[in-house]
């Protein structure tokens, strides 16, 4: 979904992805980073707060 999302705004337009911190979340970053050069994956911060404060 997210490469979808990236292939219609175009990859020249994106440079950042912000994502939850779920472990697919992360592989799906990870791969999307190998495909698209330009992009970089960044775990949300209100999440890793949250998980903190549990």
């Amino acid at each position: 979904m997210i490469d979808e999302v990236v292939e219609e705004v175009g990859e020249e337009n994106v440079v950042q992805v912000v994502t939850n911190n779920v472990a697919n979340y992360k592989v799906v970053g990870e791969m999307l980073m190998t495909k698209r050069k330009g992009l970089y994956l960044t775990p949300c911060a209100a999440h890793r707060v949250d998980l903190m404060l549990e």
